[in-house]
Parts: structure tokens; sequence; C-alpha cells
């Protein structure tokens, strides 16, 4: 009789700690809404207007609200063409005040559909052990990336709704669409042509050929509405910033790898801070945005003289490579069930995309795309119940990759020390990268 009560009993508390904890998330994210409706611009601010619009829409060509963008009055396109080609309607609205406001809300509706992606990517194929949507929904709403990226309108959002569909095919057998989805986002910052030669390795030549396929169709319109020669990234001729920025998104990412080992001297001419030289060119003491492993152990390396950062790099970065093709080895060599299969293949996606995004060179809002893996874990032990060390890492590392998840304005004020500057200055987000990508490992050897 006792156990009728006791069971039951569970289950209303389950019941009311999950609709208390996706009750937080809503408003926290509702905090985050509101604060969107004052327009902010960030990166994706200053990708617009975009030359096209010079013919499309003068009135918009010529906001007022648009003269601080970088891409102002420019002929040229920051970033890739799938940006432009997605959102080309938004060519028609008058001023960035009414873009942002419309992204606002088409964006949220792209965060639920991010959410269901998510979801139902995790159980598929788990008929005995599905899990609801909540924890997909909290872990969304509360993750600080997700909202920077949705309160600065970043194309992020975006990419990794199609990057979440491409992976669910993928898990579900529809290699062609995943390949292709993933060649689509290629084309915005080309991170995942990282997925192109695992694609290969994997020998799903149907992802390879949806890939090539959706890559040639956006070139291809993209030539004939852009003109490929008027993005940065697939010209040499034109500069910024004195930059072949062609150059500059490959080589001056890739250079510093192959440099002398790192030094740092002091000028205040151009920063208030330390600069890096060699492995750490382009590191700059002040910069509270990028959150790689290189940048993080430059940060370390500036404050312990004796660390070898480069050479921390390479061993972490080698280390990573060689543990993940021996354990792609020997899943190769082994049988797996349907379901088995399936958690191999959301391990092996997350650890790549973690890789292509993370170790080189990465802005805070990048950390969008660590929600797969970081669902993916939460799904695999709500349904498998591993030890409570894992859970407990993972909480970990959702923390702080999410910035602690209690807005840092917050945080500003109860500890009278600026919480962003602690967060980046000390590289604590790097802690997070290295439980989450040790988590990963851990699932992908079982």
């Amino acid at each position: 009789m006792r156990g009728d009560l006791t069971m039951p009993s569970r289950l209303s508390f389950a019941r009311v700690a999950t609709m208390i904890a996706v009750a937080l998330a809503v408003v926290r994210f509702a905090v985050a809404v509101r604060g969107g409706m004052t327009i902010v611009g960030g990166d994706f601010y200053h990708t617009l207007p975009g030359g096209y619009v010079e013919r499309v829409n003068p009135t918009l060509w010529n906001s007022r609200d648009l003269s601080a963008s970088a891409a102002f009055h420019k002929d040229y396109y920051l970033y890739g063409p799938v940006q432009y080609l997605t959102l080309y309607p938004i060519a028609y609205l008058s001023s960035y005040a009414d873009i942002a406001r419309v992204l606002l809300a088409v964006y949220g509706i792209l965060i639920v559909a991010t959410i269901v992606v998510l979801w139902r990517t995790m159980v598929a194929g788990e008929a005995a052990r599905g899990t609801g949507i909540a924890p997909a929904w909290c872990a969304t709403l509360l993750f600080a990336p997700l909202i920077q990226c949705y309160v600065q309108r970043e194309f992020e959002i975006v990419t990794f709704l199609i990057w979440t569909l491409g992976a669910y095919a993928i898990v579900t057998g529809r290699r062609a669409m995943g390949g292709a989805a993933m060649g689509y986002v290629t084309w915005f910052k080309l991170l995942p042509a990282g997925f192109l030669p695992y694609f290969a390795l994997r020998r799903w030549f149907h992802a390879i050929g949806g890939f090539v396929v959706a890559s040639l169709i956006v070139l291809g319109v993209s030539q004939a509405v852009f003109g490929l020669n008027n993005f940065l990234m697939f010209s040499v001729s034109r500069t910024i910033n004195h930059e072949s920025t062609a150059g500059h998104i490959v080589g001056a990412q890739f250079r510093p790898l192959v440099a002398a080992p790192a030094t740092f001297f002091l000028d205040q001419s151009k920063s208030p801070g330390h600069l890096g030289t060699g492995f750490c060119h382009d590191w700059n003491e002040t910069n509270e945005t990028i959150i790689s492993v290189r940048w993080a152990l430059c940060g370390l390396n500036l404050r312990h003289s004796w660390l070898p950062s480069r050479g921390l790099f390479w061993g972490f970065s080698l280390g990573l490579g060689a543990l993940f093709l021996m354990a792609f080895a020997r899943h190769e060599r082994q049988s797996a069930t349907h379901l088995e299969a399936k958690w191999r293949s959301i391990w092996e996606l997350s650890l790549i995309l973690m890789a292509t995004v993370v170790i080189v060179r990465a802005h805070f809002y990048y950390l969008i795309v660590l929600l797969f893996p970081l669902v993916a874990l939460m799904y695999r032990y709500l349904m498998y119940r591993p030890h409570w060390i894992r859970i407990a890492v993972l909480a970990f590392a959702y923390v702080v990759l999410s910035a602690f998840i209690v807005p840092l304005s917050v945080l500003t004020s109860v500890s009278g020390h600026n919480a962003w500057h602690v967060y980046m200055h000390y590289n604590v987000y790097f802690y997070g990268e290295l439980a989450l990508f040790g988590l990963l490992f851990a699932e992908y050897w079982r």
C-alpha cells in the first residue's frame, strides 16, 4: 500500500519540478526578449545592408541607423552568401530597426523549432525510454550564447536550426538530406566544411552528394544574384582593414598555429592590455568576446610564463584527433544495434562540430552550437542513468558554458565585480569546454 502511495507522489514531484524549471526558463528568456526590444547591434548588424540593397531598396541602403555598420555603403559582403540568400526579403524593409523587429519575432519561432528538432533527434527510436521535450526546452532557453544570438539577431540562429535538421536527417537515416543541410550552412562561415571528410570516412556517399549538390546550388544562385567576387571570403583583391579578407579568413587564422612560441608585450598606444605575438599573434588581453581553446591557452600563458601554449595546443589538438580515430576504428570493427548506431553518430557529429568551432577561433555566441552535444548528453543520462559524477560534470559544463546561467548584471551587482570581465579574463569558459570534450569522449568510447 505504501508503495502505491509513494510512486504517485514521486511522479507528482517530478511533474511539479519540471513545470517550475520550464517556467523559470521561459521567464529568463522573456527577460532576454524584453532586452531585445532595444535595438542591439552585434556582428550581424555590421554585415548590413549588403551591396545588392543599393539597387533593390535605396531607402534601406541610405538608412541612418545603418551608418555605423562596417558594411554601410559598401558593395562587398562580409560573410558568405547563405546569410544574404536566406534573409533576402529583409532588403525590402526601410531600416535596421524594422529588420530587428521582424527578426525578433521570426527568430523566436525558429528557436522553438530548434528545440523540437533537438528533442526529436535525441529520442528517435527510444520508444521504451522516451523522455519529454521539457529538458530540451529548459536547456535551450537558459543558454546564454543562444540568448546573445537572439538579442543581437545573429544569423547563427538560422544556421544552427538548419544544421540540427541535418543532424536529425543523418541520425534517422536520410543522409543525403543531412549532407545537403550541412553543405548549405557551410557557405556562411565555412566551419561545417569539416563534415565533408567525416562523411568520406564513414563512406556516406549520399551525404557527400547532398553536400556537393547543395553547395553548387548556393554558389550558382549567389553568383547570379550577387556575384561571388563581391564576397570577401572569395576575393583576394578586395580588402578590409588593409588585409585581404580571403587570406585573413584562412591564413590569419592558421598561420599563428605554426609560428614561433608566444611572447607578449604592452603597447599603451594600441591597447591598454598586453598583445601577443608568435603563436598568440592577434591575441589581445582586453578582448572579451573570443572563447577558443587557442585564445584561452594564450591567456593562461600570459599569466604563467612557463606554460608552453603552442605545445599544449598541438598536444591537445593532436590528442583529440588520435582519440577520435582510435574510437572510430573501434566502432568500425564492432557490430551495433540501431540505437547504438544512432548514438555513435550523435557523438561523432558532436565532437566534429565542437572541434571545428571552439579550437582555433570563436566568439562567445558561436557556442550556440554546443546546445547539440549538451542536450544529447542530457537525454542520454536521463534515459540510461549514468554514474552521478557524469551528471555533475555535465551540470558544471552547462553552467560554465552558459556564463553561469544567471544574468551577469545580477552577478556583477551581487559580487561588486564585473562578472563578464572575470569570466573572460580568467578563461573560465575553457574549463567548460574541457569538461564537455571529456564527457563526449567518455560516451563515444562506450
